[in-house]
């Protein structure tokens, strides 16, 4: 049998009203109803509100059981998870120790509440109470945040400020070593695919130098070894093309560049180096670049010879300037000062 309502004079005056007033979009289409269920059929007021006839329905009942007040109240039910009296227990105990997955945090939560629940629900739980699923990341175990933090305020960042006002040109310093190998990645496929893996173990350096404003590399590249003398000859070439304000370095404490020969001749050359804290290629931001040239020119790829492999890695390297990485080298730096370590 279909529901027949008859709203009265006063609640249809109230509707009335009510529909002008900022009430969210679920109440307007129930006081919608509600002020068309006198003429209309619920098939057409279904239509006009753009609900379903149950939906009518359930507006009606609701009205002819409770009245307008439950119409306007704007208490919806939500359902509580049983787990809700024991949220500061949980929320305690996966602070004090991450999860590695949800099924070891389900079998906590039972361990704990007593209470069984799948997967999904336990998934939602810890969403709810702030929860990410997040890749561990890491950082030298050797590190020392106060040094970098003293390095950072007080060497880099002015410097850094005076390389932005053009008064000052400040280049990253580094060296990569890409030895002939496979470089795996991942790649959205129907099945695992594979690679094949050159023979031999040949060797192709370079070393850069990346300037901090203007993101231009420059390269020293051998087949040897990356030596002092390696390290002197990018010192020359930087002198020679940059030669309307000063140059500061920023480099790390490899030996060769650390040694005697390479500070005198900077010295002599008036370039300033500026040596990063230990463990701290987090602050050099060249860094981010080998993984760009991985990126673009290795990873997933087979080079059957040593001369395809370097011939890649060349033209990766002589177009980079031409590409736009401002966003990956931008001067923004992974710093320890606020880092959460796992419990061990």
């Amino acid at each position: 049998m279909m529901l027949r309502i008859k709203i009265s004079e006063e609640d249809f005056r109230v509707v009335k009203i009510e529909r002008y007033l900022n009430h969210p979009p679920r109440m307007l289409k129930q006081l919608a109803i509600l002020a068309m269920s006198n003429d209309f059929k619920r098939k057409d007021i279904a239509v006009a509100v753009g609900v379903s006839p149950k939906t009518v329905t359930s507006i009606q009942k609701k009205y002819a059981e409770f009245g307008l007040g439950s119409v306007l109240s704007p208490v919806s039910y939500r359902p509580v998870s049983c787990l809700e009296p024991y949220r500061g227990i949980l929320k305690a105990s996966f602070l004090a120790e991450c999860s590695p997955s949800v099924a070891e945090a389900a079998q906590r939560i039972s361990h704990l509440t007593g209470l069984k629940l799948g997967q999904t629900q336990v998934r939602h739980f810890l969403k709810s109470i702030g929860m990410r699923f997040c890749k561990l990341g890491h950082i030298p175990g050797k590190a020392d945040p106060a040094a970098q933090e003293v390095f950072w305020e007080e060497v880099m960042m002015p410097r850094i400020a005076e390389c932005i006002a053009d008064k000052r040109h400040v280049f990253f310093i580094d060296s990569a070593h890409f030895v002939l190998a496979p470089f795996l990645s991942f790649v959205w496929s129907f099945c695992r695919l594979f690679i094949k893996a050159p023979s031999g173990r040949q060797r192709y350096n370079v070393l850069g130098a990346l300037h901090a404003k203007t993101k231009i590399l420059e390269t020293f590249r051998n087949t040897g070894y990356i030596d002092s003398t390696s390290v002197v000859s990018l010192f020359k070439l930087l002198k020679e093309r940059y030669t309307d304000q000063p140059i500061t370095i920023i480099l790390d404490n490899a030996p060769y560049q650390r040694c005697k020969f390479v500070q005198e001749t900077a010295r002599q050359m008036e370039i300033e180096l500026c040596f990063l804290p230990s463990y701290s290629p987090n602050l050099n931001l060249i860094e981010r670049v080998w993984k760009i040239i991985k990126k673009s020119a290795l990873n997933g790829r087979y080079y059957p010879t040593f001369k395809e492999f370097k011939s890649a890695i060349d033209k990766a390297l002589d177009e980079f300037h031409e590409k736009d990485h401002r966003k990956t080298l931008n001067l923004k730096f992974q710093r320890y000062k606020k880092v959460t370590f796992m419990a061990a």
